[in-house]
């Protein structure tokens, strides 16, 4: 059929990998070799997940006359890859949720025991209650410093230690 139809294989591709065709084409001419995962569209219209590997055969010139390859389904693989990534998605929504529900329990805490501070009768009580407040302030600090980025994959002591240090 590729020998028949030399367009084939960007007619089989699924719309939305067309703009790969010319970087992969590229690729191989530079390289003598490429690969893509890309979306095609199977003779009976059912969309599949496929790892491309192609490379340029020459002639004894070093003038390149074809290209072969191997096309495998990896339509399981990547499915289990994007509900995995969908899962760590969802996660990451409850997470940032539990966490601002978390810091919000801690800041309402605060603020009763700076009520509690005003209205204490004796200083020995002030004294404790000002001991609490700066120890929930300061887990609610290193909470929020350790999860003030989007990414927890990259992680700096130095810079999270000046930081922290700082805000103290």
């Amino acid at each position: 059929d590729f020998v028949i139809n030399k367009n084939l294989w960007q007619e089989v591709t699924h719309p939305d990998y067309h703009h790969l065709a010319s970087k992969v084409f590229k690729e191989l001419l530079a390289k003598g070799f490429s690969e893509r995962e890309c979306l095609v569209i199977r003779a009976d219209g059912e969309a599949i997940w496929v790892n491309d590997r192609s490379r340029l055969i020459y002639n004894d010139e070093g003038v390149p006359v074809r290209i072969e390859g191997v096309c495998r389904d990896i339509t399981a693989q990547k499915e289990a890859e994007l509900a995995t990534a969908k899962q760590l998605r969802d996660k990451a929504v409850l997470f940032k949720g539990a966490y601002r529900r978390f810091n919000e329990t801690l800041f309402f805490v605060e603020h009763i025991i700076d009520m509690q501070i005003k209205s204490a009768l004796s200083q020995e009580s002030r004294s404790d209650l000002i001991s609490i407040k700066e120890k929930i302030s300061g887990v609610r600090l290193i909470y929020n410093k350790l999860l003030i980025s989007d990414s927890c994959a990259v992680f700096s002591a130095k810079d999270y230690l000046e930081g922290l240090i700082s805000a103290l």
